[in-house]
Formats: C-alpha cells, structure tokens, sequence
C-alpha cells in the first residue's frame, strides 16, 4: 500500500454527516473531460435550484473520484468553510502521488476567497 493510499483510506475512516444540500460548486468549478466540461462553468447535467447532478449514479469516473474535503469529515474542516460560503472548495486530488495533493477551487466570481 502506498502512503497515498494509507492517507486516503484513513480519510474515507471519518465518518461524515454534512450533505451537499446548497451547494453545487464542484460542480461549476472543476473541469470534467470526460463531458468535455471546461472548469469555472456549470455542468450541463446539473438539475437545477440547489439539487445536485441530474446525471446521479451515471455519472463519468472524474466526478466519481473527486473528493470533497469538507464533506467527507465532520472534522477536518470547520464548518464555516462550507464552499458557498467561503467561496472555494478543498478537494483531494485522485492520483495515487505522495505526498498527497490538496487542490484550492475558487469560484469564478470570487479568485481572491
């Protein structure tokens, strides 16, 4: 096992119950190749008014390896840093590299959160 692996396997060990409810960041700042989804702009399976991806359980292996580092652990980040509120996201990047890449994802809007 890799240290990448050892770190995420602890990572998917916190238990979480924050939801994606409000907000769909992922979703509009990250690029998706595989629905040739360019970064910083809405995906065109999005269902609208805060409900997430349309495209749910289909949805291509780049979404499926992202990882949200605010919700997946109630305790490694606060609460405050909930992306639409703070204006980024903190994503776990899905290569087996060690260390460990944490990626920063702005909003458009907001380059300066």
């Amino acid at each position: 096992m890799t240290d990448a692996s050892v770190w995420r396997s602890t990572l998917a060990g916190h238990t979480s119950t924050r939801s994606c409810d409000g907000c769909e960041m992922c979703c509009t700042t990250m690029e998706v190749r595989e629905l040739d989804k360019p970064a910083w702009s809405p995906c065109a399976h999005l269902a609208g008014g805060g409900r997430g991806c349309g495209i749910w359980g289909d949805h291509p292996g780049g979404c499926k390896a992202f990882a949200c580092l605010w919700r997946g652990s109630d305790t490694l980040l606060p609460p405050d840093l909930f992306p639409p509120d703070c204006g980024f996201l903190l994503a776990l990047d899905p290569s087996e590299a060690w260390p460990t890449v944490v990626k920063v994802c702005a909003e458009a809007g907001r380059p300066d959160a």
